[in-house]
């Protein structure tokens, strides 16, 4: 009787930590998918010709924007609220605003709530 109440308890212990796992895994998965403040730039303004007599490689000659346009990409997860609304300051007093386009903001699409709040504190702060 003792040996079938510890295999209970072993089999209890098993599932838990299965049961961990599963929801670990789960996680990061989910985390993973990025949700994006603003969209991501088009290119659609950029005009390149390929050049004649191309062995191999495809060379292309890219046309440069007038006046070049700068995105600014930061990826950030929950807990770096502190941090990012110090980027976002620093950024908007150091970098004058005709140097860059955008600012995009990547965060794990559970985090949207946090990030909304990182977001309303940064503008009315």
């Amino acid at each position: 009787m003792k040996s079938s109440m510890n295999l209970k308890w072993m089999l209890l212990f098993a599932i838990i930590i299965l049961s961990c796992i599963a929801y670990v895994l789960v996680r990061q998965y989910t985390e993973s998918k990025s949700q994006i403040f603003m969209p991501i730039s088009t290119i659609s303004n950029i005009t390149f010709t390929t050049s004649n007599n191309t062995n191999d490689r495809l060379q292309v000659s890219w046309s440069p924007r007038d006046p070049p346009v700068l995105d600014i990409f930061v990826r950030t997860w929950r807990g770096d609220g502190h941090w990012l609304i110090y980027l976002l300051r620093s950024i908007e007093k150091y970098v004058p605003r005709t140097l860059y386009r955008n600012i995009i903001i990547t965060f794990p699409f559970t985090e949207t709530s946090y990030f909304n709040h990182i977001y309303r504190s940064f503008l009315y702060l």
